[in-house]
């Protein structure tokens, strides 16, 4: 619902403060607000499209085309904005009246509009472009020294759908496996859809390869897909799903602990809250702990649980650089990257993937991320993107 009204907000603002204005016919005016009304709106359209808005079951081309309407109208609106900021400053000006007749003219209004839909088209390639990998490296002093060098590859948010599809699943997977970690963590949302829906897509699992094999932890389109069908269909493809609970790693007589907690979309759905405490059951004091925490909230709670490592995602890194500080406010201060909480490392992935509802990435790049564990600390973690 919040967000039919944002498309609301967003058009009755580029309404009265550009298509209004316009020099035009009233006719143009018309058929251009009709045309943003219904950009504004396509959350609302999907809603009520086969498959719903947490996986609308549609081409995958329409998915892009509906994506791209959207976000052009919000960056318009931002530009819009913008543009407003900029005419109250003229107010202070000697020439402001000149000023503000440059700053309002036509070719300005089309040029901003221009603008919007062009970066937004780059937008919609990037986001379902390949990821890039980042690599990472950082040191603990509870790894136990038969880890130094273990390498998990870290995927989240890879959210399988018409718009991510078998063949880009199947390639991401591959890239992944090309990177020989001994680890594979997956922290949610890994489909969107029903097993029935994504029967062809969960193929690509099984190119996951590493020794350690892979894991994954839930997030919130888990639910909303059905999360029993989907606990259930995980292991028909081999790829076990840890609910707050934990699994122990050997290499000969040392070992490390991966553990992950529900998410808190359960409550509404009537199922089992995050519960940091049964996720750690059985654990010791000098344990290395690897938490896989879908979102990166409670991030102190853990830390002062004795976790070493949490694995967190769906921020997407907010998408859109400079739009996604409302994302980081969202989630307690956190963003995308590397993140230090007492002795606990946070490490949030900015998504191997993203939800169709909004198939945009402007300034904030999908990625697979490589951690090397190591032992002992030389030198502060560096963060290096590739492709």
């Amino acid at each position: 619902m919040v967000i039919h009204l944002v498309g609301l907000i967003i058009f009755v603002y580029i309404f009265i403060r550009l298509i209004r204005p316009l020099p035009l016919r009233w006719w143009f005016k018309l058929s251009y607000a009709g045309i943003a009304f219904l950009a504004t709106q396509v959350h609302l359209l999907q809603k009520y499209l086969l498959g719903g808005l947490a996986a609308p079951e549609i081409p995958g081309w329409l998915i892009m085309t509906l994506g791209w309407a959207f976000a052009s109208m919000m960056l318009l609106a931002c530009s819009l904005l913008l543009r407003d900021l900029l005419l109250l400053l003229t107010y202070s000006l000697n020439k402001g009246e000149r000023i503000r007749q440059k700053i309002l003219s036509p070719l300005n209004s089309s040029f901003m509009i221009m603008f919007s839909t062009f970066i937004c088209a780059v937008g919609v390639w990037r986001a379902v472009s390949f990821p890039t990998v980042s690599h990472i490296e950082l040191y603990f002093d509870k790894l136990p020294p038969a880890f130094d060098g273990y390498r998990i590859a870290h995927l989240t948010d890879l959210h399988a759908s018409r718009l991510l599809p078998e063949s880009w699943l199947g390639e991401t997977l591959r890239i992944t496996s090309r990177l020989k970690p001994d680890l594979v963590l997956i922290t949610g949302d890994l489909i969107d859809g029903t097993p029935e829906k994504r029967r062809q897509d969960m193929r690509a699992f099984k190119k996951l390869d590493a020794p350690d094999g892979a894991w994954a932890a839930l997030g919130n389109h888990e639910y909303y897909s059905g999360l029993n069908d989907w606990l259930e269909a995980f292991k028909t493809i081999g790829l076990p799903v840890l609910v707050n609970e934990n699994i122990r790693i050997q290499r000969g007589s040392e070992e490390i602990v991966i553990a992950a907690i529900s998410d808190i979309a359960a409550k509404r759905f009537d199922e089992e809250m995050p519960d940091i405490d049964k996720a750690l059951a059985g654990t010791k004091e000098s344990d290395m702990l690897i938490l896989m925490s879908h979102r990166p909230i409670n991030a102190q709670t853990h830390a002062d649980k004795g976790v070493s490592l949490q694995l967190s995602g769906h921020t997407h890194g907010g998408q859109i650089i400079a739009l996604n500080l409302l994302t980081k406010i969202m989630n307690q201060g956190f963003l995308m990257g590397l993140y230090k909480v007492d002795d606990m490392y946070l490490y949030l992935n900015r998504g191997t993937g993203l939800w169709g509802g909004m198939p945009v990435r402007i300034g904030v790049e999908a990625e697979i991320a490589e951690i090397t564990l190591r032992t002992t600390k030389k030198t502060e973690p560096e963060t290096e993107a590739t492709h």
